[in-house]
């Protein structure tokens, strides 16, 4: 007898506390996607009211019921509510019920999943012919896949190319392997990537070849000419002149000479193209400037001897290298 006074008179305190539970213990949700879960109480007229813990640091404060992420259905199992839109910076964050400010024995604890997000990823830039090392992050939960390594257009990776969970690395970059690069690797919350870009820099180029280039203006007349150069970065175009200080006055803008009105000079004047960018400088074209009067002939003399005839004849080139000499029988 007084052991059935002791169990009713336990079972009247339970109730009176409040007893209330919270279920399922863990909750695993995808990032953006809610979470589910339910207070039941036993034999109390009192609503259980909902409490979260963003961090195990802080203590658990009441939800609102305005606020806009809970919503709730009421059933005989009890109070199911649904907590929307849940994000990464939530994953550990718990939830729990009370009634009569005594909470369920044990809270719920959320993981948040999301999908692979790289990071510390940016421009890369490398001289021709050296190795580049791309270093890079990738957080997830659970833990990313295998990462892969495409190339934006569809051309290939270049063949000597290693990655791995953290790096890419080129060997003997060639400015052929220039472009965008797209990481990317999955888990079950889905599918992340990430570019980056591969610059790839190489000295000058003369677009003509080298050597020198043999070129003339009439004395007092005009001439205009250029040096063009391919490289990257784009390279600065210079001229000098030897003798030096040019005595054809030349000036010079965006890889153009100008000549506006050429100096009687007995020898040509050099004038060195130089092609300068960040890789490297060149200087392995020139252009040698003749100025001169148009070529006279005198003395001509046509001799016939029986069936021969020889014509002798002599010239002045007027200070131009004579390209050609042509005669017209009429």
């Amino acid at each position: 007898m007084k052991l059935f006074i002791v169990a009713v008179i336990l079972a009247l305190s339970t109730w009176a506390n409040g007893q209330v539970t919270i279920l399922p213990a863990d909750v695993t949700v995808n990032e953006g996607n809610d979470a589910e879960f339910t207070c039941s109480p036993f034999n109390i007229a009192t609503l259980p009211v909902l409490q979260i813990r963003p961090d195990s640091g802080s203590a658990f404060i009441n939800i609102e019921a305005s606020d806009p992420r809970l919503s709730f259905v009421d059933s005989d199992d009890g109070r199911t509510y649904t907590y929307s839109d849940l994000q990464r910076g939530e994953d550990g964050t718990q939830f729990t019920c009370s009634v009569n400010g005594i909470p369920a024995p044990t809270p719920v604890t959320i993981t948040v999943n999301f999908p692979p997000t790289f990071t510390d990823l940016g421009d890369q830039t490398v001289v021709e012919g050296m190795n580049r090392v791309v270093n890079f992050t990738v957080e997830a939960r659970p833990e990313a896949a295998e990462v892969s390594l495409t190339r934006t257009g569809g051309a290939a990776v270049p063949g000597d190319t290693t990655y791995d969970a953290n790096s890419v690395t080129f060997v003997d970059v060639q400015r052929a392997d220039a472009g965008e690069y797209t990481l990317t690797s999955g888990n079950v919350a889905g599918e992340g990537s990430g570019t980056f870009t591969l610059n790839v820099e190489y000295a000058p180029e003369f677009e003509e070849g080298s050597g020198t280039m043999d070129i003339a203006v009439m004395v007092g007349g005009s001439i205009t000419f250029s040096c063009a150069a391919t490289g990257n970065p784009d390279p600065t175009i210079s001229f000098s002149p030897t003798p030096s200080p040019d005595p054809h006055g030349a000036t010079e803008s965006d890889g153009v000479l100008t000549i506006a009105r050429a100096a009687d000079e007995p020898e040509p004047v050099t004038y060195q193209c130089n092609a300068t960018n960040d890789v490297d400088s060149i200087n392995t074209l020139s252009y040698a400037l003749y100025t001169g009067v148009l070529p006279t002939v005198s003395n001509l003399v046509v001799v016939q001897t029986g069936n021969t005839v020889t014509i002798n004849w002599s010239f002045t080139d007027g200070g131009i290298p004579l390209r050609f000499l042509t005669f017209e029988l009429r």
